[in-house]
């Protein structure tokens, strides 16, 4: 009887110790989010901040994360233009195909605006998007200042990665 209840308690510690190191590996691991579940989570934070209703956050949240989206695709075009090309060695015509590029994104990115505006409209007054366009402002920012702080954290932690 006491070997059975050794054992018993040896093995309820065994499972316990799993269970919290097992615990502690998951909360370590943060998993990457998809730019779908940003946008998503931004539309709903603006969606609170703004105090919407029910329906009038969903069709926010919907048309927001399509005009994120829109957005974040229009950048990833840019971004592919200029990837790989170094601004030093660049003749003159280069540099005058980076300028002519540079203007397009920025009319695709009025455009895109322009458009989402109008879908805005439909279910919030000028007021509410443009506190929409201020608080997306200043998330934006703030996603911006917390992936320096890792990128300057991670460097710090190991010096011979710096680029």
């Amino acid at each position: 009887m006491k070997n059975i209840l050794k054992t018993l308690t040896l093995a309820t510690l065994a499972l316990m110790l799993c269970t919290s190191a097992v615990a502690q590996n998951t909360k370590n691991k943060k998993q990457k989010r998809t730019p779908e579940q940003v946008a998503t989570v931004q539309a709903k934070d603006i969606a609170i901040s703004l105090g919407f209703d029910d329906a009038t956050a969903e069709q926010f949240t919907k048309t927001f994360c399509n005009y994120r989206m829109e957005m974040r695709n229009a950048n990833s075009e840019k971004k592919a233009v200029n990837k790989g090309v170094a601004r030093k060695n660049l003749t003159d015509e280069q540099v005058e195909q980076s300028i002519k590029a540079q203007f397009a994104h920025s009319r695709k990115a009025i455009d895109i605006r322009e458009k989402y505006y109008g879908e805005f409209r439909k279910i919030l007054n000028p007021r509410q998007i443009q506190r929409v366009y201020e608080l997306e402002k200043r998330q934006s920012e703030k996603m911006k200042a917390q992936q320096k702080e890792r990128k300057a954290k991670k460097n710090k932690k190991n010096p011979k990665r710096r680029k």
